[in-house]
């Protein structure tokens, strides 16, 4: 009897769940979830303007000196080229990193869930100062290496542990900096790590966003599958005003 193959039954699931991003199938929107006009709560225009978006969050940038950083920039730099590049709106160079924990953020703020024990009309910067508060002489396991697992979609990098015990530490920081903020999203153990590159803006046509999937996997076998272990020893907490810059508070 031949038995599925668990790899395959992921990658075709991944695949399905790309293209219903790619293409907004059966949303109902006119535009992806980040995607507003200035002053409705999105990320970026449908013209891939950049707007006000602030909160905190725990990353860690990438080493522009490394070989990953390298890679990442080679395939923005071919996503620019694409037919379709006017439908996604490109993060600068220095912005690229991994989210660890995503902490208060949004317009208005907590549109992606609020802190328990802070009052509802707390101000990002009486949050981000509590966070900080908290993070003194905490013991936070900080030092882990991670894989590119795949080119998700033209515009982030699915990240995995390189190692079991790297797994542990990720899953056990993510459970620690949830209960330090009070943000409690169900996500500990399923949070997918990622880099992303660029935003999707404009939703794709069936089968451009099928020519790009198929795009995507020639480039990270390219530019990204070498890449790693790519090792992490401090994570940032940062502050921001919108996706294109994160001001580091504090690295721990």
């Amino acid at each position: 009897m031949n038995l599925p193959d668990c790899n395959s039954t992921r990658d075709e699931a991944r695949r399905a769940q790309a293209m219903n991003i790619l293409t907004g199938k059966d949303i109902t929107s006119d535009y992806p979830k980040a995607i507003t006009q200035a002053g409705m709560g999105g990320k970026f225009t449908p013209d891939g303007k950049v707007i006000s978006f602030p909160g905190n969050t725990f990353l860690c940038h990438i080493d522009p000196t490394s070989e990953f950083y390298e890679a990442l920039c080679t395939v923005q730099d071919k996503l620019r080229e694409h037919p379709k590049a006017d439908h996604f709106t490109f993060l600068p160079r220095s912005s690229f990193h991994m989210t660890i924990f995503c902490g208060v953020s949004g317009a208005p703020l907590g549109s992606d869930g609020w802190p328990e024990g802070f009052p509802l009309d707390s101000s990002l910067d009486k949050i981000t100062t509590a966070y900080d508060a908290r993070l003194t002489g905490i013991d936070i396991p900080s030092e882990f290496s991670v894989l590119p697992e795949n080119l998700f979609l033209p515009t982030s990098v699915s990240m995995r542990a390189a190692t079991p015990q790297d797994e542990t530490r990720l899953r056990d920081l993510r459970a620690k900096l949830e209960q330090l903020t009070g943000l409690y999203r169900g996500d500990v153990k399923s949070y997918v790590f990622h880099v992303s590159m660029a935003y999707v803006v404009k939703w794709l046509g069936e089968r451009m966003a099928a020519d790009t999937l198929k795009e995507c996997e020639s480039l990270f076998e390219e530019h990204l599958a070498r890449c790693g272990p790519i090792r992490f020893n401090a994570i940032e907490f940062c502050s921001f005003n919108n996706m294109h810059k994160f001001h580091n508070i504090r690295s721990f």
